[in-house]
């Protein structure tokens, strides 16, 4: 039996090539949206759609219990409305250049029993 992954933000653009990745690599892969229109694009990619928002906890512990999963991966990010792929691409555009500092942030998975990521600053 394949091991079992949870990931939270299934629907995305990031979200549904790395729901494939999982799938194509035999796990048994879970995806989360709080959207029941998107259950199609999730089981397309091999996946099964969890119809939950993560912002209702004690329905998503229900779901994580019911899983248990070997793994949960968050991937989610929520745009603000009107706020369009192409506006953040030419904020970067605009003010990339005046940033002095770059943080990294590397959205991880942790399994049980092991330490998260932390966060890590670079000066430029």
């Amino acid at each position: 039996m394949s091991r079992k992954v949870f990931v939270a933000g299934a629907s995305g653009v990031i979200g549904k090539a790395l729901l494939k990745l999982l799938v194509a690599a035999d796990y048994s892969v879970y995806g989360a949206t709080r959207r029941a229109e998107k259950v199609k694009d999730i089981e397309a990619t091999g996946a099964t759609a969890v119809v939950v928002d993560v912002y209702d906890a004690e329905r998503l512990n229900e779901e994580l219990v019911r899983i248990q999963p070997w793994a949960v991966i968050h991937q989610l990010t929520d745009l603000p409305h009107g706020l369009s792929p192409e506006l953040m691409a030419k904020a970067v555009e605009n003010n990339g250049l005046s940033v002095r500092r770059q943080a990294f942030y590397f959205q991880s998975l942790a399994c049980q029993g092991q330490q998260m990521a932390t966060f890590r600053q670079e000066v430029l």
